[in-house]
This record gives structure tokens, C-alpha cells and sequence, in this order.
């Protein structure tokens, strides 16, 4: 923290080099860096133009008689920022790990500067942490971002709250990273410490650097090429006649000053013993509450379903599966999972399975030009029993229309749980004409609301369709023509007729897809060979998740959100896929009957089933 009085002193004595004309070069903005400036009095230079800049400062008065005095920025910018200042004069670190705790010890100083706004924020932990130099990495490289999101500067700008962060000399940190063998380590430190949101989200930015030449920048991976612009400290700027060589100072001028705390009147030990204190007593008591959650969460969860539920799925109220090990689906199924497992190891990841099972090619497009979308909105043209056709082609990968149906008090989109989800993929990226004609054909014979979604990057999931039980004749009379065309290209969604079908998902997950390649994820990061890789393990461990029988303390279970609906969707369509049962017209997965439907949307236990269905299904219905 810098000693203010001390500086002011300074500026007023007779002996006071005045180069504070400076100031308005970083007040207007011109940039934001400054380098080679060792022996040029930069440091003296950046405290003063703190001093000049902080509220609580408030020295006016003094640098009213000084250069700055005369700029039009004088009035506009002087004692009215929050600033953040940070000394990195003289630091020395010998290994990573002391260069962490250096660095905290300096961060420190900026978190007392704020200690009011920094507690009243409710940060009491990253605050004891910080203050009592026990912070973690992750704490550290986050708190320039965390003290700024407390002065409020994070989301937006406020001529009222304007904050200015300054570096002193940072590069010596870069400096004994390069020197002592840890610039890799620091060099990914430094660029979450320092981001480009840091940049963008304070309204003065100001680094000074005593370093020799642009390669000691390079290791950095550009980090500067978002939002530093550097200048030579020694460089002609623009229309100045003087240049900032002028900054260097005689040995009889050098200031010497110690700093002092802005808030001197805590006791700093005492503050982080408490705070210590308090932090444990609240982590004791949120753990007590979590347990007692957690009781009444696996008293809810370990309710069997009642034989009074109609068994309109086998996989009610399943906590376990065995399958035929032998059966050639369920080796192609394996094996299809073991090709999975290579593809996306090591890390696994839900979204690179996801794109992997449907071939997803986000490079690859599928243009849908101006005629397309013309034809689009003018499906339900001279049709008096809808509505409009609703174009949406906002999304980055699919293009939607939706059909509503005339007369109603306002618009509503298909009652996506109660209606079939339908995926149809063709023979040929070329499924532009393909999608009109199917929805003018539907805008021509269905009878209730109906959406469809077309893919505008290649993919095996090409075209879904939302349509009731009642309707999805007419989508299957439309494609009988191109049944020769259609294809069957997804892993896990069983198919009736060339058909995919599914139900939109509620809760975790949006989709069947989404859900899917979670369950793969969740299952490949706990075996450690593709050897071990087993479908029936696999199903297994998400059924005892989605039951809550695999208790995780971190996190409840992954898919302890997910519906019933989901979980009966994910097992009968297992159960097609294995040919345990045969997708057909009488499968729950072509029930149009909305009770079901609603009751399972709303449910995400067997309790919550037992008591929505035997309630006539009202709860589910509101």
C-alpha cells in the first residue's frame, strides 16, 4: 500500500523533478506501458501518478500547483479513481512456490487497501486467504478478477466508481521465472492472473518495466497482444517536445520512503484468526444441514414404486439391469463403445462424445440460402386453419420452424414432453427441399401444433421433428416416398421403421443426445483401460446414480436432475436397441397419452411417480 503522506511530501519539496505533464498521456488513453526504464525515477513516477488518481488520496490541492495542473483532464480525472497499485520492485523468488507466496504478500497489500468493500462483498474466505498469505494458486491467479468484481467493475461503468490498476516493475516476475527455470509454470500463472477482461473491465491500465528488449516478452504466448501497446520509456511521443528520458533523476534526488497500511488501525493477525474461526463454524454448520438434506433426500429416494402404477414401461422402478452378455447386440453395442472410449481418451470429455456418436462436421455446412427461408415462412400461406410458420435462424448449428395453430389465445409451442421427437437423416447433405416439402406436407394434414429443427453444419442427426401420436402418420406417409433415401445413423436412439425416436428431455439435460454422451463420460472417467469397458457396468452405475444408491458428497449424483421421463426414454430405448423389446406402434416411446407423459416430466424419483399418478396426474398437469 502506498504511503500517501509521504508522497505528497515529496511533491512538494523544492527538490521535486515535475513530470507529472505525463499524466495526461495515460489519462487520454494514448497506452497503457511504458519499458526501459531502469534508472529513469518510473517507479517515483507511478506513485505519483496514484496519488494523483486515488480518492483517498484526495491531493488535489497540492498537484493543482504542479504541470498536470493545466490539462484538461486535470478537473476530469484527478482523486477520482479506486486504485489498484502493485510493487513488484523488488521481488525475488528462487522457485514457483515462492514466487506464489511473494506474490500473495503483494496482492495482500491491494486487498487491505479494500478491506471494507472486500468483507462486506461476502468474500470472508478468499479474504482470510489472501490477508493470511495462505492462498492457494487458483486463489491467487483469480483474485485481481475477484477484488475487481467487489469495487464493482466487473459488468459494468460507473463514472462514479472508475478503478485504475497499475503494475510496478511485474516483469521481474517474469524475469526470475526465466532466470530460476519456472516460465512455463508463471507464464500460465500470469495469463490467468492478468486476462483480457482485466484489460477491458478497468478504466485506466498502466504497467512500467525495467526489461531489456522485446524477446524477454515472447515466452509469454502473446499474452500483450491483448490489450498492452508498449512504448520505449526513452521514445519521442507525438507533439511533447521533451521525452522521457527526462524522467531520470540525479543520485541527490533519489527518494527514499517507507510505505504504511491505508487502513492502519486493524489488527491483521487477529482479523485472519477470526475470520478462520468463523469460515470453520460455517462449514460446520452448512455440513451439518448438507447431511440432513442428504437423509431426507435418500429417505425420498429409496421409495419403491407402488404396484398401484400401472406397468406401462418394464424399467419402472428398476434399480438394476442384467443382460445377455452373448447377444450380437449387445457386442456391437460394446464394440461401438470401445471404438468411443479410443476416440475420446484421455480426457473423456461430454461434448466431444456427443459430436463423435452424431459425426458431427461444425466445418462442413448446409446453406440455407434466402429462398429456403422464403419457402419456410410461407408454408401455412393460404392454409386458414394455422396460424404462421415462426423461422428461427438464430442458432449456430440448426435451423427451427415452428407451427401454431390458428385461433389460439397465444402462441404456444408443441407440449414438447407429450409429443414424439423424430429424427430423420437422408442419403445426402442435400436436405434443404427435402425439409420444406415435409412441412408443407404437415402444414397440409396435421391437426395440432408441430416443430421441426434442420442441421446447418453436416451431421448424422440431420432433421428432428416434434409432432403429436396423432400426427406422426402423416410425417411417416411423407418420407414412405424416400424410404430408399433415409438412413439409420445413430448409436444410442432406436429406430422405428427409418425412424429415430425419442422424447425431449427435461431437467439436466435437453436432449436424448445430451444425455447419452453423459452417461458415456460419466462411466469411461471411472474405468482406466477401453479392456474394461462394459455396457452393462455402464447402465448400471447411471440407473444407481439416477436412484441416488451412489451417494457422492461433492455432488449428489450426476443425474439425480435428470426426469423419470428421461430415465424411461434412455431404458426402453436400450431395451429396443438390445432387441429385448420391438419398437412398435403400441411402444410406450409412440404413446400419445399426456398423463404419462406429464407424470414422468415431473418426476425424478419413484416416490414423485407414486404420488403424481395415483394423484390423477393433477400435480404433473399445473
Amino acid at each position: 500500500m502506498l504511503n500517501y503522506p509521504a508522497i505528497i511530501e515529496i511533491l512538494k519539496s523544492e527538490h521535486y523533478d515535475d513530470k507529472t505533464r505525463f499524466f495526461e498521456y495515460f489519462c487520454r488513453h494514448e497506452f497503457n506501458g511504458l519499458k526501459n526504464t531502469n534508472g529513469t525515477g518510473s517507479s517515483l513516477f507511478l506513485k505519483t501518478f496514484a496519488c494523483f488518481l486515488d480518492k483517498k488520496a484526495d491531493a488535489k490541492e497540492v498537484f493543482r500547483h504542479l504541470d498536470i495542473s493545466t490539462s484538461e483532464y486535470f478537473e476530469s480525472e484527478a482523486a477520482t479513481y479506486q486504485v489498484l497499485y502493485f510493487d513488484f520492485s523488488d521481488f525475488k523468488a528462487v522457485t514457483f512456490q515462492d514466487a506464489l507466496k511473494s506474490i500473495n504478500r503483494i496482492v495482500a497489500d491491494g486487498y487491505k487497501d479494500f478491506f471494507e468493500e472486500c468483507k462486506e462483498n461476502g468474500r470472508l474466505e478468499h479474504l482470510v486467504d489472501i490477508i493470511g498469505l495462505s492462498a492457494s494458486e487458483q486463489t491467487l491467479s483469480d483474485s485481481l478478477r475477484i477484488i475487481m468484481g467487489v469495487l464493482r467493475r466487473y459488468e459494468w461503468r460507473d463514472e462514479n466508481r472508475k478503478l485504475a490498476v497499475l503494475f510496478d516493475n511485474l516483469i521481474n516476475v517474469e524475469l526470475e521465472a526465466d532466470k530460476n527455470g519456472y516460465r512455463d509454470e508463471m507464464g500460465r500463472f500470469l495469463e490467468d492472473f492478468i486476462t483480457p477482461e482485466v484489460y477491458k473491465r478497468c478504466d485506466l491500465f498502466l504497467q512500467i518495466g525495467d526489461y531489456a528488449g522485446e524477446q524477454d516478452m515472447y515466452w509469454r504466448n502473446g499474452r500483450y497482444e491483448t490489450g498492452i501497446c508498449y512504448r520505449e520509456f526513452n521514445a519521442e511521443l507525438h507533439d511533447c517536445q521533451e521525452d522521457f528520458k527526462d524522467f531520470a533523476v540525479s543520485d541527490e534526488k533519489k527518494y527514499v520512503f517507507e510505505y504504511q497500511p491505508v487502513i492502519d488501525n486493524v489488527d491483521w493477525d487477529s482479523f485472519v484468526a477470526n475470520g478462520r474461526k468463523k469460515i470453520e463454524e460455517d462449514r460446520l454448520a452448512a455440513k451439518k444441514a448438507h447431511l440432513e438434506y442428504v437423509r431426507k433426500q435418500r429417505e425420498k429416494y429409496a421409495v419403491e414404486l407402488s404396484a398401484d402404477v400401472p406397468k406401462f414401461s418394464p424399467n419402472l422402478g428398476i434399480r438394476h439391469r442384467s443382460f445377455d452378455k452373448s447377444n450380437n447386440r449387445y457386442v456391437v453395442l460394446t464394440q461401438d463403445l470401445q471404438a468411443l472410449y479410443k476416440k475420446t481418451a484421455p480426457n473423456f470429455n461430454a461434448n466431444d462424445i456427443y459430436k463423435y456418436m452424431l459425426g458431427v462436421l461444425p466445418d462442413r455446412r448446409v446453406v440455407f440460402g434466402e429462398r429456403h427461408i422464403k419457402a419456410l415462412e410461407n408454408i401455412t400461406s393460404g392454409n386458414p386453419y394455422w396460424d404462421a410458420a415462426e423461422v428461427n435462424t438464430s442458432w449456430s448449428a440448426w435451423l427451427q420452424v415452428t407451427v401454431y395453430r390458428s385461433g389460439d389465445d397465444f402462441r404456444c409451442p408443441p407440449a414438447i414432453c407429450e409429443n414424439i421427437k423424430v429424427y430423420v437423416a437422408m442419403r445426402t447433405t442435400e436436405i434443404q427441399d427435402y425439409f420444406i416439402d415435409s412441412l408443407k406436407y404437415l402444414a397440409a394434414h396435421c391437426k395440432e401444433n408441430f416443430a421441426a429443427k434442420a442441421a446447418t453444419c453436416e451431421r448424422d442427426d440431420q432433421m428432428c421433428y416434434w409432432i403429436s401420436a396423432s400426427d406422426f402418420i402423416w410425417l411417416r406417409k411423407f418420407y414412405k416416398r424416400y424410404r430408399k433415401k433415409m438412413r439409420q445413423s445413430l448409436m444410442f436412439v432406436s429406430y422405428f421403421e427409418d425412424f429415430g425416436i425419442s422424447r425431449e428431455f427435461s431437467g439436466m439435460d435437453d436432449s436424448h443426445n445430451d444425455a447419452q454422451a453423459h452417461i458415456i463420460s460419466d462411466y469411461f472417467k471411472t474405468i482406466g483401460d477401453v479392456s474394461d469397458v462394459d455396457l452393462q457396468d455402464m447402465y448400471n452405475n447411471y440407473i444407481q446414480k439416477w436412484n441416488a444408491d451412489i451417494y457422492e458428497e461433492q455432488e449428489y449424483g450426476r443425474f439425480r436432475d435428470q426426469s423419470a421421463l428421461s430415465f424411461i426414454v434412455i431404458n426402453d430405448t436400450l431395451d429396443a436397441l438390445l432387441g429385448i423389446s420391438k419398437l412398435s406402434e403400441d411402444s410406450l416411446l409412440l404413446s400419445g397419452d399426456p398423463k404419462i407423459w406429464r407424470v414422468l416430466s415431473k418426476s425424478y424419483c419413484w416416490k414423485d411417480v407414486n404420488e403424481k399418478y395415483l394423484g390423477g396426474g393433477k400435480e404433473a398437469v399445473e
